[in-house]
Formats: C-alpha cells, structure tokens, sequence
C-alpha cells in the first residue's frame, strides 16, 4: 500500500481533529520559534565566556 492510499484511509478519521492538530502544529511552531530565539540571544554570551574575554576586548575586534 503506498503512502498515499494509507493516508486517504486515515483522512475521515483526521478531519474530525483537524482544530486540534492546526493548534498542535501552531504551538509546535510557537515552541520552535522561542527555542530558535534564545539560542541565538545566548550563543554570544557563551562564545565570550568560552574564549574568556571580555566585553570590551570583543567590541574591539568586532570593529577591526
């Protein structure tokens, strides 16, 4: 059976849920979203402490 066929099997039973899975797939998102946020807020605080520097020394690099 192919996957297609399996899911139009499936689909009467999914389209009585379909409000709870769109919610589950936008908090799911939401969820992601929020992870991806603060990964990318504190990997730079990590990369500082990592190397040991400081603030200051890194601005200058950063500019030069």
């Amino acid at each position: 059976m192919s996957l297609i066929q399996s899911f139009l099997r499936i689909w009467p039973y999914i389209w009585r849920h379909r409000r709870q899975m769109f919610l589950s797939f936008l908090f799911a998102g939401f969820a992601a979203l929020l992870w991806g946020t603060n990964l990318s807020i504190v990997y730079p605080v990590v990369s500082l402490m990592l190397d040991q520097r400081d603030i200051p020394t890194m601005v200058q690099d950063e500019i030069h």
